[in-house]
């Protein structure tokens, strides 16, 4: 029951991440041609607004999953042992998908802008991470411990995408000064 209540979960996500993933094909020719071009007030804008978008998905996400989690499990099988276990379960599952936006988002950024091997370092660390988390932490927590390691995975997956972000962030604040000074001329 435990990996009917995993499949149904993670079609109830693949549900939230699709406009995700829209969003970011969406937003890769504006953020990579106004890097490109030099732009990076334009960048920083499409990036703030794709984050926000993200975030706010994520939230979306997250209230549905944590006010309805055993309606969205029903919509695929009605075994009243699924749906304890898959209630419970997609709470566990959903606890940062506020997060994963970042995640996303970060990703797609750094391969707009020519720079696959960050955008791969950020993807990559939550299926790297995933691997201890579900070697050990289901040793700690049995069966929820299955459902809490994917979210423990995109945690350091979030973050590492923050940081990156942020320091790119920080890394266009005088470029941007710079550019905008060019277009002055």
């Amino acid at each position: 029951m435990a990996i009917s209540a995993m499949g149904a979960i993670q079609s109830v996500v693949q549900f939230f991440m699709m406009p995700l993933y829209g969003l970011n094909q969406g937003s890769q020719p504006i953020i990579g041609y106004n890097f490109g071009a030099k732009n990076y007030t334009r960048v920083k804008q499409a990036l703030r607004l794709v984050l926000t978008v993200a975030v706010t998905v994520g939230i979306i996400g997250f209230i549905i999953a944590m006010c309805i989690p055993r309606a969205l499990v029903s919509i695929f099988g009605n075994n009243p042992d699924m749906l304890a276990i898959g209630g419970r379960s997609m709470r566990i599952f959903m606890l940062i998908f506020p997060l994963v936006g970042f995640m996303t988002s970060g990703s797609n950024f750094f391969s707009s802008t020519g720079r696959p091997q960050l955008s791969m370092i950020i993807m990559l660390s939550k299926h790297v991470m995933l691997v201890p988390g579900l070697l050990l932490i289901p040793r700690l927590l049995g069966i929820d411990g299955v459902f809490a390691a994917g979210p423990v995975s995109d945690v350091v997956a979030a973050m590492l995408g923050i940081i990156l972000i942020t320091r790119e962030w920080r890394r266009m604040k005088p470029l941007e000064a710079n550019g905008a000074l060019q277009a002055d001329l």
